[in-house]
């Protein structure tokens, strides 16, 4: 577990009762044992935090999503992809360029990408969709350029 992970782990279980706390470390690997036990006790030097410190520090900014290319880069970008990736890319970082996007799709390809978006999640790791939002950026600009120079 990284550091991160582990800082977040020591605050919620300082927040669990001495026993649900006590069964929990029973069961994690012994390397974690001694790291959370310093981080719990700097997290109870601390003192009783409330409800909304609680969630602040576990709060990982799930629904973050990264800035998405224009829309002349993003609808290059989403040219030619599946309807899974054209999901995934638009959770990932233009969820509200959708009507946009679809617009300009034949109403089969509309609503595979509908039933995409649909199925898949609501949201994607930070990393995961930054890295989607550029590469779609770099396909779209790529695109664009090769376009200009016919």
């Amino acid at each position: 577990m990284n550091h991160e992970g582990m800082r977040q782990a020591a605050v919620l279980l300082a927040s669990l009762h001495p026993s649900d706390r006590a069964w929990i470390r029973r069961r994690l690997p012994a390397g974690w044992r001694g790291r959370l036990k310093r981080l719990l006790r700097q997290v109870r030097a601390l003192g009783q935090a409330d409800g909304g410190v609680l969630s602040d520090a576990l709060h990982t900014a799930q629904d973050a999503r990264p800035d998405p290319p224009t829309p002349d880069v993003l609808l290059a970008g989403l040219d030619g992809l599946s309807p899974a990736w054209v999901a995934r890319t638009l959770t990932a970082c233009a969820l509200d360029h959708r009507e946009l996007y679809l617009a300009g799709q034949l109403p089969v390809d509309q609503e595979n990408v509908e039933r995409a978006l649909r199925e898949g999640p609501a949201s994607l790791p930070p990393k995961l969709a930054g890295a989607l939002a550029q590469l779609v950026r770099q396909r779209g600009e790529r695109a664009l350029a090769l376009g200009s120079c016919l």
